[in-house]
């Protein structure tokens, strides 16, 4: 959050200050935004997700800058930079999931876990979104639609899948270890940040309005196309999802 703020103050003089000139007439435009961003990983394929979950998802900041080309009275290019800090947390009555975890046994295969019961989940993650698009201006020229692709950065990532209350066994159903407590589990094996992904990328599409000269109000849907995994640690995979809401000022259009 100080990195948020720091960068905040650092683009408020470029907006005290930015260059005033005819808007009637430009090719490229360059502005700072802000946002709440909200969202995490979803269970894919859906008949994955269990009948007892209850995801909760935080509404957080995020701020960046973005550019645009203009192509055609009606039709632009655009590219933003912008940096996320996401967090999510879940809680789940699950049977029988399967989890995977990169170190061998006495017999030298992966040591494979079935978890029946009450589990908890979280998710946090630091990025650097890199969306580029192509929109559409309706003739009134303030209402736009866009769509295109996206690439996420990881800068750091956490991921860990606690299992509160029940039991975990080698084969499903199969009652090895009873749970009574979040603490009983070595953190090795529910702390899964080290098989996260560095990377993601999907598309990108939302709405945007001009409400008034330079500022513009938007919404941002992201789909990722990538497990968020780079070991296939769960038997299913979880792909980010987000949803954003912006505001963005015209610094300088030439």
């Amino acid at each position: 959050m100080k990195r948020l703020i720091v960068i905040l103050l650092c683009f408020v003089p470029l907006v005290l200050f930015a260059r005033q000139r005819n808007d009637s007439s430009y090719v490229h435009s360059f502005a700072v935004q802000v946002g709440v961003d909200v969202g995490g990983g979803v269970l894919v394929p859906f008949s994955y997700v269990p009948p007892v979950f209850r995801p909760l998802p935080k509404v957080l900041p995020s701020i960046g800058v973005k550019y645009a080309f203009v192509l055609h009275p009606s039709w632009k290019l655009g590219g933003e930079l912008t940096y996320k800090h996401i967090e999510m947390n879940a809680e789940a009555l699950v049977e029988n999931m399967k989890a995977t975890l990169p170190w061998r046994d006495e017999n030298g295969d992966y040591l494979i876990q079935y978890f029946t019961g009450q589990a908890k989940i979280m998710m946090i993650n630091d990025i650097l979104e890199l969306p580029v698009y192509v929109s559409y201006s309706f003739p009134s020229q303030r209402h736009k639609i866009l769509l295109g692709g996206y690439a996420v950065w990881v800068i750091s990532g956490k991921f860990v899948n606690k299992p509160l209350l029940g039991f975990i066994g080698n084969e499903p159903d199969d009652v090895d270890v009873v749970i009574t407590s979040g603490d009983q589990i070595p953190p090795e094996q529910t702390d899964f940040s080290r098989y996260l992904a560095k990377w993601d990328a999907g598309l990108i599409f939302g709405y945007e309005c001009q409400v008034y000269k330079r500022i513009n109000m938007g919404v941002r849907i992201t789909c990722g196309f990538k497990d968020i995994f780079d070991f296939k640690v769960l038997e299913f995979k979880m792909l980010q999802m987000r949803g954003t809401v912006v505001i963005s000022y015209d610094l300088w259009r030439f």
